[in-house]
């Protein structure tokens, strides 16, 4: 599957779009889940450098003015991940109507409006069902902690220890015009002991002056980003994309509110425990409440207790979730099933000698193409043979074989999958779809017969969920095995 983002950044926008893209592209690439990833994002300047110092491949197009541009990306197998707070509901509805049928996904923060979409991502704070979204059963819901996704140099870091005091903290505001606001802020905390240490936006230069005590860092790219947090006691900060990943490392913050947009990841990260809300940027009191929070942050348990509730809420299998739960999406609608036939050899071919299918089959020597077409004309023209195969027009994906005896009114299944789908539970739905139509057409065959090696779990795993009853262990060709059976249920 390709992979394309859609997505916005700069000065007036942010990075915040640009930053959970990318996060969402690593988990997509850690799991060697997509042939290509493109990114076609409406950038100005700063967001061009952000993303060429971050190594991320992307073409500028202001696609949200010339939405026909986006059609000449769409390659393939294709999914398409909108992270916009501007794209319009009509601009959904023609990618849903595209030529070569794409995924469409959209990533949403507050049901800003009714997505006409395969799938909606909401990287919420808070657990639950759907925020107020109308339900539609053709479009999958990934709402609430467990889909949080900061980008991967943020992951698999031990938090530093409390400190006894405060001595660093982090100031990072962008995405609005924060130079007035960034300079206030460093006069009221340059002249109190602590150690200041300024991030400013991508391609941004800083003319103020903060002392020998304050430190002003340009063009981070996330790996030097992630480092620096981890040096930090507090950080004060916006309410965007920022906020995880503070979360991830626990960092205590203490959250300005920069754009309206930001305020709902603001309310909810206060009410897990994790941030303290000082005001919007414009509020007369805000540089009284700053003092105010940073003070009772200067309470070592205090802190503790911040940096523990934002670990707890971030959860580090949410990049995980996401990825296997879109491709099921996806494969479950891209795939449809059909008889197996003479055209389908190579594809067969290349699934029967995987390393792990031979390594799981009763004869693990590999398949020679004489052989393997042999066999496979005599399957199909044996009329005791039911043979499916589970595929896209581009590609065979799985094969279900019923070998069947009918003087017993039973039949044996055997069933093998693409590296591409495995590991993605899409095992018990393929059985299940199989056995349905097999079913369906054999109406003399009671019993369905599964032998499984016993050491192959994930496969007595998925037989399992398909509704296979475990019935004995029997040794089969000199390996231990088990033997699971589905009973066509009376009536069926």
């Amino acid at each position: 599957m390709n992979l394309l983002f859609l997505t916005e950044g700069g000065a007036r926008t942010g990075y915040g779009h640009l930053c959970r893209s990318l996060a969402l592209a690593q988990a997509f690439d850690d799991t060697r889940a997509v042939n290509k990833t493109k990114f076609v994002v409406c950038a100005d300047g700063r967001a061009r450098k952000f993303l060429k110092k971050n190594n991320v491949i992307f073409s500028n197009v202001d696609w949200l003015r010339n939405p026909d541009r986006i059609q000449k990306f769409i390659r393939g197998e294709t999914a398409i991940i909108v992270d916009s707070y501007l794209a319009s509901r009509s601009l959904y509805k023609r990618l849903r109507k595209s030529k070569r049928n794409p995924y469409v996904v959209a990533v949403d923060d507050n049901n800003r409006i009714p997505y006409d979409a395969d799938a909606i991502i909401n990287y919420s704070v808070n657990k639950g069902g759907p925020l107020g979204y109308k339900k539609s059963s053709r479009t999958k819901y990934l709402v609430g902690n467990e889909y949080l996704i900061v980008r991967r140099e943020f992951y698999g870091k031990r938090p530093p220890a409390t400190r006894k005091a405060v001595h660093n903290i982090l100031i990072i505001l962008s995405g609005t015009d924060c130079d007035r606001l960034r300079d206030r802020i460093i006069r009221l905390f340059g002249n109190s002991g602590y150690c200041l240490h300024v991030v400013l936006p991508k391609g941004k230069r800083h003319s103020m002056r903060g002392g020998d005590r304050t430190k002003f860092y340009y063009d981070l790219n996330s790996k030097q980003l992630s480092s620096l947090m981890k040096e930090m006691d507090l950080c004060i900060s916006g309410g965007g994309h920022v906020l995880n990943e503070l979360a991830c490392l626990g960092i205590p913050a203490i959250a300005v509110g920069l754009a309206r947009n930001q305020m709902e990841n603001i309310r909810r990260w206060g009410k897990a425990g994790f941030i303290k809300y000082a005001g919007w940027h414009q509020d007369k009191d805000l540089f009284g409440r700053l003092r105010k929070s940073v003070s009772e942050m200067e309470v070592k348990e205090v802190r503790a207790r911040q940096a523990k509730n934002g670990i707890k809420v971030l959860n580090a299998t949410g990049r995980e979730r996401i990825v296997k739960t879109l491709m099921a999406d996806y494969y479950k609608r891209a795939l449809t099933f059909r008889k197996a036939c003479l055209r389908d050899a190579r594809g067969m071919f290349d699934i029967s000698n995987d390393p792990l299918v031979r390594k799981v089959s009763f004869n693990s020597d590999r398949i020679s193409w004489p052989r393997h077409m042999r066999w496979l004309k005599e399957r199909l023209a044996d009329d005791q043979c039911v043979f499916y195969v589970c595929a896209t027009p581009e590609k065979i994906y799985a094969q279900v074989r019923f070998d069947v005896d009918s003087r017993e009114h039973r039949a044996v299944i055997s069933v093998s999958l693409h590296e591409d789908i495995r590991g993605l539970g899409l095992s018990s739905w393929i059985l299940t779809q199989c056995v349905q139509a097999f079913l369906t057409e054999q109406r003399g065959v009671h019993r369905i017969q599964a032998f499984i090696k016993t050491s192959n779990r994930a496969s007595i795993r998925a037989f399992q969920k398909a509704q296979f009853r475990y019935t004995k262990n029997v040794l089969v060709q000199g390996h231990a095995s088990r033997m699971y059976v589905f009973t066509r249920r009376r009536g069926c």
